[in-house]
């Protein structure tokens, strides 16, 4: 079998579970005999052919700055996408190529395949559940609707849809995830480990370890408070904490500096621990030197603090509220589980561990040992993911129908429409013309230059009662010298002329091109062949190149709601079905000032009609000075909106409370460019980057007065307890008595 493995972190250049997890399954994939390829994001590029059946293909991670119009994580989903086909293109297709869903990396790659790439059709696409963003977010009570990590969990939603089977280490995960699968094949295989001779031993020791990313989600926080009861009750037990911070937004300060300020007289006393980020060498020999491994989390998957801490024979306890309670399975045999949801549970669980002599402690972590060699040794665990793969590969491809995210319910065409006679195949490209005769031919040639079959293209030039002579002149010598049919209806506005153009397509199809723009060759024919590919599709467009006055691109998407609602996702330019169109997208004469084709597209959508994006400009909009959406003010924008508003009642009022907190989170919708595209400091796990929130932290200190350095000291300076003492005892404590000799001079 030729596996692709593709992931965005991979060792040496992260660390971490999701990196461990990569490098395990290559090498032992490629030590089983199968063809095995790592494709990942890397500072600098390199093919490295570790064995004869094992290689690492890294390229260069994208900066952000190469294409402004994109952004950072835009770019480097499409970076994945073209390094992978680059690879297929140079030695072949292989069988299955892994997908993690965090990040949603493999979006342009799923959506590639089920827009009918031909070098994908016989490639299975399964996407490894990990952990999304969207769900890290909003357990961890960060912004769900922010841009980009909103997009993002719109991404890796349609991931989930859209791979042709899904694995996840847990039934946890798989339970969680399981309404965006959309009935895909979802199984369940722990994560693999690979067992060393020589391992680090059990020792025994006196102090209690978390071992993983100061996090809220991790349970971390939540612990902390019985912990404290015990130390205020006498328990002597250290607990040693290792790991990164993290930045919680509640508290708009890191998590680790939370845990100081709350907690800084067990710190003080050398109850709790605060070591950082350390080698995952130091990790497992504070694991073997420790009571028991905790692993509190309040979510999680399968984590492998939990799996290494067996591994090694320590002792665990865990929360129930994740896959570490599926690998321990039993309370008191294998590990301790307690329960997040019954109250003190965690604390009677901790005094029950706390009691316990160190032969009981040992025994339960052997017992742990066998268990975790039993699930996630190579040995067992590799043979259930061939058996997986194998099984996957026997499956038929089903490519229909398209994975919408938020598909409304098709609303029956009318009678006349269903009955109005159409040339099967044939495309209709409606030509609306006022007063354009300097640039008309350029659109016309750009139509004509088209692959699409020409005896199934029909070109009509809708003259809305032109008054320029020039441009009367050149529609009628277009119509002489190009096979198209010239109309000419009097001056009603382009609403108007598009409703009437729709009226006189004979086609299936029907395109309405601006006399200023123009398409690539490859258009028509790309956009049809997505509308016979699926039956649930109405409208299909592409990004857009600018020309003339500017050269960005518009980067779209496909139709989701709430999105949708707030900002239009295409232009008139997309291919539709007619009588699709005919039914639901004629423009009301109320959009005077514009947004015409806005309004029709989400009469559309809100009947069950959505459209498609292919993610590359294959449409040019020529951007020009005095055009009418140029020229458009803020008032006519505002009136225009709100009249979308009254045309689509029903439809604002299903979303309104994500559109609020989309608006909330982002600011106005005016203001939008592409919903990747921000400034924000976000990871794409919902986390501020550790050097991101100190930044912020600081820049909030400034803000204050009376302290900042010993802030500055506080947050940078981890583990210096004088520095602690004074700027969380010692400096209080003085101003505290400053502000009572105030008053008192005040008062006297």
């Amino acid at each position: 079998m030729k596996l692709w493995l593709i992931t965005d972190e991979f060792p040496p250049d992260y660390g971490g579970g999701i990196s461990m997890y990569a490098d395990i399954v290559s090498r032992g994939f490629a030590d089983a005999g199968h063809e095995v390829r790592v494709i990942t994001a890397s500072p600098r590029a390199k093919v490295e052919k570790v064995t004869d059946r094992l290689v690492y293909v890294r390229f260069p991670r994208p900066t952000g700055h190469e294409d402004p119009c994109m952004g950072y994580m835009l770019s480097l989903c499409r970076a994945y996408y073209q390094q992978t086909m680059a690879l297929m293109d140079a030695v072949g297709a292989p069988d299955v190529i892994e997908l993690p869903d965090y990040n949603a990396i493999g979006y342009y790659l799923l959506q590639a395949k089920r827009l009918g790439e031909k070098r994908l059709q016989r490639v299975k696409l399964v996407v490894h559940c990990h952990t999304p963003s969207f769900e890290i977010m909003r357990v961890n009570r960060s912004p769900e609707y922010a841009f980009p990590v909103y997009w993002i969990g719109q991404m890796e939603r349609y991931c989930l849809a859209a791979a042709d089977a899904l694995v996840a280490p847990s039934r946890f995960m798989r339970e969680r995830l399981m309404p965006y699968a959309r009935g895909n094949r979802f199984d369940v295989i722990p994560l693999p480990y690979r067992f060393h001779q020589g391992q680090l031993p059990y020792e025994g020791g006196r102090h209690l370890l978390y071992a993983g990313r100061l996090e809220y989600r991790k349970g971390i926080w939540q612990l902390l408070k019985p912990m404290a009861r015990l130390w205020e009750r006498g328990e002597r037990t250290p607990l040693v904490l290792v790991g990164g911070d993290t930045y919680f937004e509640p508290g708009g300060k890191t998590l680790g500096r939370m845990i100081r300020e709350q907690y800084g007289r067990w710190i003080d006393e050398g109850l709790l621990k605060l070591h950082g980020l350390v080698p995952p060498q130091e990790v497992e020999r504070l694991m073997a030197k420790a009571k028991a491994v905790l692993v509190p989390s309040i979510y999680e998957n399968y984590p492998y603090t939990n799996i290494t801490a067996m591994a090694n024979g320590v002792p665990v306890l865990v929360s129930r509220q994740g896959g570490q309670a599926e690998a321990v399975s039993e309370d008191g045999v294998n590990g301790f589980i307690f329960d997040w949801e019954k109250e003190d549970d965690c604390y009677h669980a901790l005094q029950r561990l706390l009691g316990l002599e160190d032969g009981e402690l040992r025994a339960v972590g052997e017992r742990g040992y066998r268990r975790m060699r039993a699930l996630c040794g190579l040995d067992s665990n590799l043979p259930r993911r061939e058996a997986f793969y194998q099984s996957v590969l026997r499956q038929p491809d089903v490519i229909t129908p398209y994975p919408f995210l938020t598909p409304l319910t098709q609303t029956p065409w009318p009678e006349a429409v269903a009955n109005s006679p159409e040339l099967p195949g044939v495309l209709s490209v409606v030509i609306p013309y006022f007063n354009l005769g300097k640039t008309v031919e350029e659109t016309v040639q750009s139509v004509l230059r088209s692959d699409y079959d020409a005896g199934k293209l029909e070109i009509i030039l809708l003259d809305d009662g032109s008054t320029n002579p020039d441009s009367i002149r050149k529609a009628e010598e277009l119509a002489r010298q190009y096979p198209l049919r010239l109309e000419r209806i009097s001056n009603g506005g382009l609403a108007n002329a598009r409703n009437t153009g729709i009226r006189l397509a004979r086609g299936e199809y029907v395109c309405f091109l601006d006399a200023d723009d123009t398409v690539e060759p490859a258009y028509f024919r790309r956009c049809v062949e997505v509308l016979r590919l699926h039956e649930n599709v109405s409208y299909v467009y592409s990004w857009v190149q600018y020309f003339e006055n500017s050269h960005d691109i518009w980067v779209a998407f496909d139709t989701v709601f709430p999105y949708f609602c707030a900002q239009n996702q295409l232009t008139c330019m997309a291919v539709v079905r007619r009588k699709d169109y005919l039914a639901f997208g004629l423009n009301h004469p109320a959009m005077e000032y514009g947004l015409e084709d806005y309004d029709g597209w989400l009469g559309l959508a809100e009947n069950g009609r959505m459209g498609v994006c292919i993610p590359e400009p294959l449409v040019n909009y020529r951007v020009r000075t005095g055009s009418m959406t140029r020229s458009m003010s803020m008032g006519a924008m505002i009136y225009l909106r709100s009249r979308l508003r009254e045309l689509h009642p029903e439809l604002y009022r299903q979303y309104g409370q994500e559109l609020y907190l989309l608006l909330m989170e982002n600011g106005t919708n005016l203001q939008w460019r592409h919903p990747l595209h921000s400034n924000t400091a976000y990871r794409a796990d919902g986390a501020l980057s550790e050097a991101e929130a100190l930044s912020r932290e600081l820049n909030a200190i400034k803000q204050r007065r009376g302290y900042r350095m010993m802030d500055w000291l506080a947050t940078r300076v981890y583990g210096n307890r004088l520095v602690r003492a004074l700027r969380f005892r010692v400096w209080p404590a003085v101003r505290e008595r400053a502000m009572r000799r105030k008053r008192r001079r005040m008062d006297g």
